[in-house]
């Protein structure tokens, strides 16, 4: 995929997540809606990742901002609902996740308690 700028993305990790375990492929979904749904000619930075790690806290954040093309993508479609039911069968009420969708940006907060 080509970007405006090799800026465009900006991940950043805080904490220490060595000893960190989730469930495979669980945040995949939530990084690719980013640069599916996301506006690919938005200034940098046009999608921001961040993993936050506390001993008893694993935070997660995706925030891209929307395509204004005019064509709406249907957000919230089979990939975010499947990840969804995995959150409940594998962490029951361990965890939280937020959901921002606003007129520029979308934005998805996932936390799971240890």
């Amino acid at each position: 995929m080509r970007l405006k700028s090799k800026d465009f993305v900006v991940f950043e990790i805080t904490g220490d997540p060595s000893g960190k375990i989730i469930a495979p492929m669980l945040l995949i979904p939530f990084v690719e809606n980013a640069f599916k749904h996301g506006n690919k000619a938005a200034p940098s930075p046009g999608i921001v990742i961040k993993m936050h790690c506390t001993a008893n806290l694993f935070t997660f954040s995706v925030k891209n901002k929307k395509n204004m093309s005019g064509a709406k993508d249907s957000l919230g479609g089979i990939g975010l609902t499947n990840v969804k039911r995995r959150l409940e069968l594998i962490y029951h009420e361990n965890y939280t996740l937020d959901i921002l969708d606003n007129e520029d940006n979308f934005e998805i907060t996932l936390e799971i308690k240890e």
